[in-house]
């Protein structure tokens, strides 16, 4: 009974729709590469809309961007984190080649460290330039007429 309900749920999560996919565009803002978790579109036959200059770096089954592996260089004032895409049943993959930094001089450094690791929050965006996390931003609730 065991084996068959668990074969069931296995199924279902292969056989489901991309969830979301990962893009790559630019932030001219802040001057960094920003990744973005966009959602699947509703309907099968449209492909996912992006903004000029993105590309796709993970389509399948994604649902976010999370930090692991945390390294803290205390003689640097800086944190060492491996950006990850987080995909259904535990696949997880790297976002970028080696590590990010986190600096002790970014704004939101405290926020930063508190994510590494948590399996509950994931990010839908994160800005890397020159190997350093500029910022990330958590998914937002949008609001119930927009749903």
């Amino acid at each position: 009974m065991k084996t068959a309900l668990l074969l069931s749920l296995l199924a279902t999560l292969i056989t489901s729709k991309v969830q979301a996919s990962v893009v790559k565009g630019f932030d001219a803002e802040k001057s960094c590469v920003l990744y973005r978790v966009l959602p699947a579109p509703t309907d099968s036959k449209v492909k996912v809309k992006l903004k000029t200059g993105e590309v796709i770096v993970y389509d399948k089954d994604a649902y976010g961007l999370s930090f692991q592996d945390m390294e803290v260089n205390f003689d640097n004032r800086e944190v060492l984190i491996q950006p990850t895409i987080n995909i259904v049943l535990g696949f997880n993959r790297p976002l970028i080649q080696g590590k990010a930094i986190i600096e002790a001089e970014n704004p939101d450094f405290n926020f930063l460290i508190n994510q590494l690791n948590r399996k509950l929050y994931v990010f839908e965006k994160v800005c890397i330039a020159d190997g350093k996390i500029i910022y990330a931003k958590m998914f937002e609730d949008k609001p119930e007429s927009t749903k």
